[in-house]
């Protein structure tokens, strides 16, 4: 289960980080009811028509401007750092000072359970798996 969860988290990270690359690089800005890219204040990334007729909310528009593809890209590498370290983990076992058993750290409870958490924010792509649900 476990490298087929990582390998799982890893393809949709790789997603994410395609799609942002493919976007207008951000950080973006929310200013008076448009998003801007932050590097050149005049280029509107989210045109204001569809603001302006009501098709969508300023609050839209904020949280577009919230997960900006700079945003997305830091989360993607945190979550892939996450995810080696929690790779390491399970490949390395170490003696266990108190017990005298070989244990792997990956298989904390906490480790493991982290996984699953970031894996979950793609509960409904179609490759997820019910057993990998907390």
């Amino acid at each position: 289960m476990t490298d087929d969860l990582v390998a799982f988290l890893r393809a949709r990270l790789d997603d994410d980080e395609q799609v942002a690359r493919a976007a207008t690089p951000g950080p973006w800005m929310w200013i008076a009811g448009r998003v801007y890219q932050e590097a050149e204040l005049g280029r509107v990334v989210v045109p204001t028509d569809d603001l302006d007729r009501g098709l969508v909310e300023p609050e839209d528009l904020e949280h577009i401007a919230r997960h900006d593809p700079a945003r997305v890209l830091r989360e993607v590498d945190a979550k892939r750092q996450i995810l080696n370290a929690y790779e390491w983990a399970l490949a390395h076992p170490h003696k266990d000072d108190e017990t005298g058993y070989w244990v792997r750290k990956g298989e904390t409870s906490t480790l493991a359970e982290d996984v699953r958490l970031l894996a979950s924010v793609y509960a409904d792509h179609p490759d997820f798996r019910d057993e990998w649900r907390l």
